[in-house]
């Protein structure tokens, strides 16, 4: 796989990489004193830049040297594996399917702090990993072996996916597309979250004044999330 990845598009001393190192000291750094930190980063609706939102910061803590794992639980409509120029392929619903063992699933990245579980091919509906508690059960797991954890998870108001992995983790990031989400719909997904007793930390304000600008072209609406074509067989 030869094409251009996230790597190419950030370095820690860019004006992006100055503001996720901002998000770092000022939010995830003040998190508890858990041994191991663990973030879910979703947004409102599609199209906002969560998954850019959580590779960025991934990126920051590997080149900070922390010991860091970036996972795509957006089954529905995987990301990740583009981003960092990686296979699909035997990820974390392959690993809840018991194909292959967790070990064999972690892919490395060209920074050695950083490794990324993307998240395979489904075998079954998305919501049933959620439901029945694989991937929570695959993060515990993990959990224990890196100093963060970085989600990518599925937007709060079209699917419940979000929702149900929320609450046990060290802390939820929204992730919002300035100028582009309606008021309402932010806080429709701030107050289930909130409801939902989810460990909300705040909102990150992407694409403001181009600041952090979108290395993948959404183009998706809100609309009904079904699986892309890449997390089907």
């Amino acid at each position: 796989m030869t094409e251009k990845s996230i790597f190419d598009f950030y370095h820690p001393d860019s004006p992006i990489g100055t503001e996720f190192l901002r998000i770092y000291h000022n939010v995830v750094k003040q998190v508890g004193a858990k041994s191991t930190k663990s973030f879910l980063v979703t947004s409102a609706i599609l199209g906002e830049g969560k998954s850019t939102v959580a590779s960025f910061l991934a990126l920051t803590l590997g080149a900070l040297s922390k010991k860091t794992l970036l996972v795509d639980a957006d089954l529905r409509r995987p990301a990740l594996h583009r981003f960092f120029n990686l296979y699909l392929e035997e990820g974390i619903s392959d690993v809840a399917d018991g194909s292959i063992p967790l070990a064999k699933a972690l892919k490395e990245t060209k920074l050695a702090s950083l490794k990324v579980l993307t998240a395979g091919r489904l075998s079954r509906e998305p919501g049933d990993y959620f439901e029945e508690g694989h991937v929570r059960r695959i993060l515990t797991e993990v959990e224990t072996a890196y100093e963060f954890v970085i989600v990518d998870c599925a937007p709060v108001l079209p699917v419940v996916d979000a929702l149900v992995m929320a609450q046990s983790m060290s802390g939820v990031l929204l992730v919002i597309k300035a100028g582009a989400t309606h008021r309402e719909l932010v806080k429709q997904a701030t107050e289930i979250l909130q409801k939902a007793g989810s460990p909300l930390l705040g909102v990150l304000l992407n694409n403001a004044k181009q600041v952090l600008p979108h290395y993948h072209e959404h183009r998706y609406a809100y609309e009904y999330y079904r699986p892309s074509a890449d997390a089907t067989p």
